[in-house]
């Protein structure tokens, strides 16, 4: 539930920083991808409901004794091949290089596209569509494919083409890394496209699909967030673009407010940056941990990570990749000081500022650097430490602009909801558990007497999902409440008002260089104000580091400097108990905020009947838009994107998977098919996008409590 912005988002990527460093190709609609440049085409043939172009599953996987069922339903390792596919690679390469060789155009349906991929960026996508590029094509049996940030057409492509050429450029920035540089027909690559294409062609959100590749490990946790682009590009326009070095590694500003809080504890990125790597890209521990926290908050699109950037040959190890979204997605359960009042209007407060909050936890960083760059100034050094510690705080400054962050009571929902539904994650797991297997037995077409039942798929389906949740905590029903109360203020906005008397629309998630006024002149565009926020705090520092330059004779106690800072603030803001960056902070405008978010009532059936806000829509009627087109549909369709279509549970010697080996399912041998993808989207899914049978849904995942 991550609050994403345009090129900057969350994902967990492979082992190639950027596709043309790992040079590969990738034919769309089906698959091509490796190491001259991943190549995904798309099949000529057309593929069946299971996107195998007419082969057997058995083709797919292989049904030996020693690969367990949920790790097929997770993703086996496929043996794709294309039959109409030149057999060697270079073939391959030299046709993608010919398709793409002649003049390109803008990505066909590339707006469309765009409002589906949210902060995936493909507006510089190129397309070829000339007789060069269907020879290419045609040469490799395909439609289509994709190669680097290109892609070639036989023929003119219809939306839903165009938008699976777009996911496999998706996929090769975070790093697609197949066999022998060409992907095949039906592989998780392929399946992935598919779904993104079609959630572009409904209309729907696809930003989710596209964090969640593949293979990528990233599976991002739905939680409230500051895009991390927004993060980064106000902190370095802000701050002048400073950059910081320190053990041989520069960070910009900008890296610093972006790291902070959603990747790392002030300590822990402290302590990391001081650690240089002997191995690069390969240890944790090191500065290699904040290196690929930069590649997966920006999908591998820091220039960087691309030619010619310092860091175009890191290749990450798998221990690197797993500290940093594991951490990522522990910090995202306990980010209730990321928003603006917590514990809502009720909240306890220190000099005017809830506990644990986003304006609470700048003030403490401000005052900490303040006070650094003065002894610094009297020291004669650098005052570069203090700017370090502005800039860590200045994240806790930027989100306290989020529309979402402003107005949605985090800690409140939290502990009210789960401390009334303390078992909901659990739930949640064998609610999964019991319904998808029980689906897929009722659903299966089983040959030759073979015989299976729910009761027989449980134990691996449990794996499946308590793998596939491995690197997360366990979802809470707080946690969901906080994502719709955010997301509904997200997508409007929020009008505010600050101490300066300025008046805006505050905005979230991708929407900071949005404006939205009425003409009042004293109406500022959002981006600009969080600027001169991030710009004021930098001022004061410069100032507190002057400040000790002059008075290192007679050196003021920390008392006298906080308020000798706040009555020398830079212009507009004016001498105050606040510092200059606290004046910019948005607050709900009273002549214009109609009413605050609904976060209690006596039952969960209650709140799902409860509007959010005063005439607003239902918690019940925002979940199952969440479902249908919001980030909660769209991070359930990755994890459907991510099993096979179906999937022959019957190993050779006639029983089902390792863990119920034991269970003899087949008399007289034979195979038959299950079906996960259909029975999570029937069972779970489906039912969440329709607010009764959601609520149905609801109340029997928390039946006992």
């Amino acid at each position: 539930m991550g609050m994403r912005m345009k090129d900057g988002s969350d994902r967990s990527d492979r082992d190639h920083a950027h596709p043309r460093d790992a040079g590969g190709v990738a034919p769309g609609k089906r698959t091509l991808t490796g190491s001259a440049t991943a190549v995904q085409r798309s099949s000529g043939s057309e593929p069946n409901a299971t996107g195998m172009s007419g082969r057997s599953m058995s083709e797919i996987i292989p049904l030996s004794s020693d690969v367990p069922f949920a790790d097929s339903i997770i993703g086996a390792e496929m043996v794709q091949r294309s039959q109409t596919a030149p057999a060697d690679e270079a073939d391959v390469q030299a046709l993608a290089a010919h398709g793409t060789s002649g003049a390109s155009t803008s990505l066909p349906f590339v707006d469309q596209i765009q409002r589906s991929f949210g902060a995936h960026d493909v507006s510089e996508v190129k397309a070829h569509t000339d007789g060069a590029a269907a020879e290419g094509a045609r040469g490799m049996g395909a439609t289509a494919f994709a190669s680097g940030d290109r892609v070639a057409f036989a023929d003119a492509p219809d939306l839903h083409t165009a938008a699976h050429e777009a996911a496999h450029v998706v996929q090769q920035r975070q790093g697609v890394s197949l066999k022998g540089g060409v992907g095949q027909a039906g592989d998780p690559y392929e399946q992935h496209a598919d779904a993104v294409a079609d959630a572009v062609v409904a209309g729907r959100s696809a930003e989710a699909l596209l964090d969640q590749a593949p293979g990528s490990g990233s599976s991002r946790q739905a939680v409230q967030r500051f895009g991390s682009r927004e993060h980064k590009d106000m902190g370095d326009i802000g701050s002048g673009e400073a950059i910081y070095g320190n053990q041989g590694m520069g960070l910009t500003h900008g890296d610093l407010v972006m790291l902070r809080g959603d990747y790392f504890e002030e300590d822990v990125l402290r302590r990391l940056w001081d650690r240089p790597s002997m191995m690069p890209g390969r240890m944790v521990g090191t500065q290699d941990e904040l290196i690929y926290a930069i590649h997966h908050a920006r999908s591998g699109r820091d220039d960087r990570f691309l030619a010619g950037g310092m860091w175009q040959h890191y290749r990450f190890s798998s221990n690197v990749k797993s500290a940093v979204v594991e951490r990522y997605n522990r910090l995202a359960t306990m980010n209730q000081d990321h928003f603006v009042e917590p514990k809502g209007t009720v909240g306890a407060k220190i000099d005017g500022m809830p506990v644990l909050s986003a304006p609470g936890r700048y003030r403490d960083a401000h005052e900490r650097a303040l006070m650094g760059a003065y002894r610094a100034g009297i020291a004669g050094a650098s005052p570069d430490p203090a700017f370090i510690t502005e800039a860590m705080g200045q994240h806790f400054l930027t989100d306290a602009f989020a529309s979402g962050h402003i107005t949605t009571p985090r800690g409140q929902l939290s502990e009210y909801w789960n401390k009334r539904y303390p078992r909901f994650g659990q739930q949640f797991v064998e609610k999964l558990v019991t319904d998808l297997s029980r689906h897929m037995a009722d659903h299966a077409d089983m040959l030759a007497g073979a015989v299976v039942t729910a009761e027989q798929l449980e134990g691996p389906v449990r794996k499946m999902i308590l793998e596939k949740m491995a690197s997360k905590p366990p979802p809470t029903l707080g946690e969901l409440l906080s994502l719709i109360t955010h997301d509904y203020d997200n997508v409007a906005g929020v009008n505010v008002v600050n101490d300066l008397g300025w008046r805006w629309n505050a905005v979230g998630d991708g929407e900071f260089h949005k404006f939205q006024g009425n003409g009042d002149a004293s109406e500022r565009q959002h981006s600009d104000v969080i600027i001169a926020a991030i710009a004021a705090g930098c001022d004061e520092i410069r100032l507190a580091y002057s400040m000790g330059q002059n008075h290192r004779a007679t050196p003021l106690d920390t008392g006298q400097l906080f308020d000798q800072i706040r009555q020398q603030v830079p212009s507009p803001a004016k001498p105050s108990e606040k510092y200059a960056a606290e004046q910019y902070m948005p607050r709900p405008d009273p002549k214009a905020y109609d009413a605050a978010i609904q976060a209690t009532a006596g039952s969960l059936e209650e709140l799902w009947r409860t509007p959010v806000k005063k005439g607003g829509p239902t918690y019940g009627q925002l979940i199952s838009k969440s479902a249908t087109s919001g980030t909660l549909g769209s991070e359930m369709e990755a994890m459907i994107a991510d099993m096979p279509a179906k999937i022959d549970p019957i190993k050779e010697g006639g029983t089902i998977g390792e863990m119920i080996s034991s269970v003899p399912v087949v008399k007289y041998g034979g195979h038959g098919w299950i079906y996960p993808q259909r029975a999570f989207r029937e069972t779970i899914l489906n039912r969440l996008r329709n607010p009764e049978d959601g609520l149905q849904f609801m109340l029997e995942l928390t039946s006992g409590e």
